[in-house]
């Protein structure tokens, strides 16, 4: 009772004296990035138009079956048909014989070889709690097990080896209920990179999320694991219980071949619970998975029972309890990151959708129910349509990529600044997300499973951002091992991407003044610190540049750069060049005796250059001397012999272009 008392005083004093609670520990940032930076609008305001589409679905289509046809990694899965068939004996015999397979599968145990012997694999035995180590060379005419790693490897491959198997065999087509990953064995037995590291297994291949489509080949001998084909990887081991058998392959079809599609943005959502529909309640669904839109016309007066209100209404796949395929209606909220049809493909979407894993923990191969640095670019892709290869390093040149290998820091920090946000960098081990830059800095974003961080290797494990001065344990930077550039949403004909001058700073500019020509200027053009070349990256058209006024000039991208810049600057006028003097003029007596003479403006003034009318004013002098506006000097009728002077006040107008000049000059009259 004391301590509720106490609490119950403690929130008065707070809500009174406004005394500030204990607070929690803040979101920790990589170096030189802050809190700001994880929102993908600080990214966006800094690129001109990141709402253009920057392709449509009919060319990402075309891409795919650009990386179906040439990667070394992917299929399209609509080639496979119930009449093609393979020799199951000699695949058999293929897997558990580390040999490349031939007819139609690929190298799949190879590949799975490949890809998990960087390092010493770990795993434990069964109720055991010695680590032992997994060998890659192994003879598998030896019937002798020798040591208990052989034999927990004899067992991975025995199992590998389909009773059924005949020499011609159909493939089956399948569809995922279940998120889950394909595996390099048909095995349950996790192969550790670390005996102390739990998190990080090389068994797992690739995610395979809800209702992707997979084909299927042989069966393990224990009847729990099928060697699958997807359209990210030519094959691996998926278990029997995370995916439902189709009837045949027009259902196979039915279920995922459309563009009719709900797309899950975000990086995990659920359907909600249901007692009354258990099997379509509280699914898991994480991001890129495509779900099938329900007709207009099924959709009745209730699903389950409940209305379609404010919901998404789609097909979700269920495995029967003999693991065939069937599917319900299922609802999914508005409320969710989801959209129905693929994202188009802009800046601004592509950011938004990776900013949607940012914080989540690293998954190798998918597991943990995450990505790690390739699931994390390909997740980001598939919500717009496109079926990115495992490794995006595997494409074998379909998309649009540049080679970096032999550019400088200094280069490749300007030319990934001409890249879009959202081009793929890869170094060997790792691939991330270009997001921008700020200053001398190039930023990313990508699943991490170590970096260096004080001198220390570090596990991070998560999706991260960071800058490309990251140091590697090799004492090089990020930027340093870069390899390749790649822009997923072009392909290799397609022209380079070019970036928008909207945001560059343009400093330099001089006001001028007139002098008859053309008038032109030198700016520093300028993005994110970096000096862009005349000529080679702009040039500079001019208008309205020669006279007096306000000029203007247009910054026109070019090479890597595109879109234009409007920029003014002013002319004022020049000084009037009008020069001036007053001259002695002679004027005889006698000719005054019968009148008044007048002396014309040229015989008393030596004027050149003038711009403007001229206009003359007496400013002192003789009386005899009159001087008219135009400046004809007039001498009175009678003046007698002698010298007489005036001052004058010489105008020159100006005009558009000169200003306006006065001088004041003094005229001798000589009377004989």
């Amino acid at each position: 009772m004391i301590r509720k008392l106490g609490l119950c005083l403690l929130c008065i004093m707070v809500a009174v004296t406004g005394m500030a609670l204990p607070a929690g520990a803040a979101v920790r940032y990589m170096p030189d990035v802050t809190k700001e930076m994880s929102k993908a609008s600080y990214w966006v305001d800094k690129v001109g138009d990141p709402q253009r589409v920057q392709t449509d679905l009919e060319k990402i289509k075309a891409i795919n079956q650009k990386i179906y046809a040439d990667s070394s990694m992917t299929n399209d899965l609509r080639a496979y048909t119930e009449s093609k068939t393979f020799n199951g004996v000699q695949q058999v015999y293929n897997l558990t014989h580390e040999e490349e397979t031939v007819e139609d599968s690929g190298s799949l145990w190879s590949d799975a070889q490949y890809d998990y012997s960087m390092g010493v694999q770990y795993y434990q035995e069964p109720g055991s709690s010695e680590w032992e180590t997994l060998p890659w060379e192994w003879n598998p005419d030896d019937t002798t097990a020798r040591t208990a790693t052989n034999l927990i490897y004899r067992r991975m491959i025995e199992n590998a080896k389909d009773p059924a198997a005949t020499e011609k065999m159909h493939y089956k087509f399948a569809i995922c209920t279940t998120r889950t990953c394909l595996q390099a064995f048909p095995s349950p037995q996790e192969l550790y990179d670390d005996p102390n590291d739990p998190d990080f297994s090389y068994k797992t291949h690739t995610v395979i999320r809800v209702n992707e489509p997979v084909v299927l080949m042989t069966c393990s001998a224990d009847g729990k694991y099928y060697l699958a084909i997807t359209a990210g990887m030519r094959g691996g081991w998926i278990p029997t219980a995370d995916i439902a058998v189709c009837e045949d392959r027009d259902e196979w079809l039915d279920a995922w071949c459309t563009d009719n599609v709900l797309v899950v943005l975000e990086d995990k959502i659920y359907t909600e619970e249901s007692n009354s529909t258990p099997q379509t309640g509280g699914r898991k669904l994480t991001m890129g998975t495509r779900l099938k839109l329900a007709e207009e016309s099924v959709i009745s007066g209730s699903i389950g029972n409940r209305t379609a209100h404010n919901n998404h209404v789609v097909w979700m796949p269920i495995r029967k309890a003999d693991g065939s395929f069937t599917k319900k209606l299922a609802l999914i909220g508005e409320n969710r990151k989801v959209r129905e049809g693929y994202l188009p493909v802009t800046t601004e979407n592509i950011l938004q959708v990776a900013m949607n894993q940012l914080g989540d923990t690293y998954g190798w191969g998918g597991m943990l129910e995450s990505e790690d640095c390739s699931g994390f670019m390909r997740t980001v892709y598939s919500c717009f349509g496109l079926d990115l290869p495992r490794n995006v390093d595997r494409t074998n040149g379909v998309l649009k990529a540049w080679d970096l290998s032999k550019m400088s820091d200094t280069k490749k920090t300007a030319f990934i600044r001409t890249l879009p946000p959202g081009t793929i960098l890869v170094f060997p081990g790792h691939e991330m997300m270009y997001l921008g830059y700020e200053g001398d800095k190039l930023y990313v974003i990508s699943s991490v499973s170590t970096v260096m961080l004080d001198g220390e290797r570090t596990r991070v494990r998560g999706g991260i951002i960071n800058t490309l001065d990251m140091m590697r344990p090799s004492g090089h930077t990020w930027l340093t091992d870069l390899k390749t550039a790649e822009v997923p949403y072009l392909s290799s004909d397609d022209p380079d991407p070019q970036l928008s001058l909207a945001k560059a700073s343009v400093t330099g500019i001089k006001n001028k003044i007139f002098t008859g020509k053309a008038l032109t200027q030198k700016p520093s053009v300028s993005m994110g610190g970096i000096t862009l070349a005349a000529g080679t990256d702009y040039k500079i058209t001019y208008s309205k540049n020669k006279n007096a006024g306000t000029a203007s000039f247009t910054i026109k991208g070019i090479g890597a750069y595109k879109d234009t810049i409007k920029k003014t600057f002013r002319i004022a006028k020049a000084s009037n060049p009008m020069k001036v003097s007053g001259k002695t003029v002679m004027v005889k007596r006698k000719t005054l005796e019968e009148k008044a003479v007048t002396i014309k403006a040229s015989t008393a003034f030596k004027a050149t250059a003038a711009q403007g009318k001229r206009t003359f004013t007496k400013q002192k002098g003789s009386k005899k001397l009159t001087v008219k506006k135009n400046g004809t000097i007039i001498v009175k009728k009678k003046t007698r012999k002698g010298t007489y002077k005036v001052k004058v006040r010489v105008k020159a107008a100006g005009n558009a272009n000169y200003k306006s000049s006065t001088k004041t000059v003094t005229v001798t009259v000589r009377v004989k």
